[in-house]
């Protein structure tokens, strides 16, 4: 009941119809304990993360310079210290343990430490000087992993094998290309060591991090699609380019490259490249039912309340632009009438586009100029009981996302889908 559609997939993206009262990608199903965690957030593109990355290192780095007790013998050590009350553990804090422990699994145990093995690059990270300063990021682990292999795995060096021997300039040139070939063979290969090196490290940290129960693949649209077979192993996964409220509806991408990622994210970035569209449900708007405009323009600036869960508008906060316009006027059925025909209006459908794409941007500016999105659990007049069930008609949002334009990220040709609302 709650299934996701797939519109179009190819080897670069994925385009997907996601309904009501699904998560776009996979969370946890209780609160997480108070953990200091790296953060996310949506569009981030490769470039930005891997500056987090290298800006955390830097800090981690400078932490150990100055209390060396921090990391002392974490080669020795086989796990984090106890768990207590007053500290909680966090991603840095396990991330050297959890590569100990994984250069130490039984299935690496007959890996020489530097061989040409999974088993044998983790063992060669475990024994650097600074193994906590490794990147915590799977595409930055596995650059740091291509870009310092010599330090890690010993490769076999062979001389020229050239069958003519004539000149030295022959022989220089053979060697050359050799070299060249070589080095080319040597990042393909760390490169899939690593992919499958920081899935092992990251499995091993998960335990020590005391996160909640995670949700289910079924639970969200990137886990369905995993189901589905869209991601055939870890090493290779999708990436989550946007996202979209779990309450809304309406079309979502994903990429299947991190070359696709990196063009669509930024794409994104430029309001004027991707085309975004919703169709929202209103009670009261007073824009139309009091001045008569059909068409207008909110530009609220946004920050986080202090509420869990909300943004507010606020004079000090991030700009915010969405357009709407009057699509149609709904005829409401009598029992859901007011009692004062005085009070009584129509239901209005509006087409709104999003210039930004702030948190929940349409529902707070919904529910500031007028009664808020029908549906709507935080915001607008009349905030309805949350329910997971999907047949609760008055808890679905009516908001849905019914347009969307890209360039594709691989031959630049604009593509366009359109789904209509479920609840229209």
């Amino acid at each position: 009941e709650k299934s996701i559609s797939v519109l179009y997939h190819d080897s670069s993206i994925i385009v997907i119809n996601k309904p009501s009262k699904l998560r776009s990608v996979p969370g946890h199903a209780n609160n997480a304990a108070p953990i200091v965690a790296s953060s996310s957030t949506t569009d981030v593109s490769i470039e930005q993360e891997e500056k987090e990355e290298q800006n955390t290192i830097g800090i981690i780095g400078s932490e150990q310079q100055r209390d060396p007790s921090v990391w002392q013998d974490t080669k020795q050590v086989s796990g984090p210290p106890p768990m207590t009350d007053e500290k909680k553990r966090c991603y840095h804090e396990t991330w050297a343990y959890a590569l100990q422990k994984a250069a130490a699994l039984d299935d690496y145990s007959d890996d020489e430490p530097r061989s040409i093995s999974v088993g044998g690059l983790l063992k060669g990270l475990a024994s650097l000087p600074n193994s906590s300063a490794v990147p915590r990021k799977r595409r930055t682990f596995i650059r740091y992993c291509v870009r310092t292999h010599s330090r890690l795995i010993d490769f076999p060096r062979s001389s020229s094998s050239a069958a003519d021997e004539n000149t030295a300039a022959t022989r220089l040139a053979q060697t050359k290309e050799e070299r060249i070939a070589n080095k080319a063979e040597e990042r393909a290969l760390v490169e899939k060591l690593a992919e499958k090196a920081f899935t092992v490290v990251h499995d091993c940290q998960i335990p020590m991090l005391n996160l909640p129960e995670p949700t289910k693949d079924e639970e969200s649209a990137l886990g369905q699609l995993r189901l589905l077979g869209f991601e055939p192993s870890r090493e290779i996964p999708i990436k989550v380019v946007h996202r979209l409220d779990m309450e809304t509806s309406g079309i979502m991408v994903f990429a299947r490259t991190d070359n696709a990622a990196s063009k669509l994210c930024a794409a994104w970035r430029e309001r004027d490249i991707v085309h975004k569209q919703y169709v929202a449900l209103v009670k009261r708007w007073p824009p139309f039912h009091e001045d008569g405009l059909s068409e207008g323009t909110i530009d609220y600036a946004l920050a986080p309340s202090e509420e869990r869960l909300k943004w507010e508008v606020r004079e000090d906060g991030k700009s915010s632009e969405t357009r709407w316009k009057i699509m149609n006027v709904k005829e409401e059925s009598s029992k859901n009438m007011e009692s004062s025909a005085s009070t009584s209006v129509s239901p209005v459908l509006l087409s709104l586009v999003p210039v930004t794409g702030r948190t929940h941007q349409l529902r707070i500016h919904c529910a500031t100029v007028g009664s808020g999105i029908i549906g709507d659990s935080l915001y607008g007049d009349n905030p309805v009981d949350w329910t997971e069930d999907i047949h609760d008609e008055k808890s679905i949002l009516k908001l849905h996302a019914s347009y969307l334009s890209i360039p594709h990220p691989v031959t630049d040709e604009e593509l366009s889908f359109q789904c209509n609302a479920p609840w229209l």
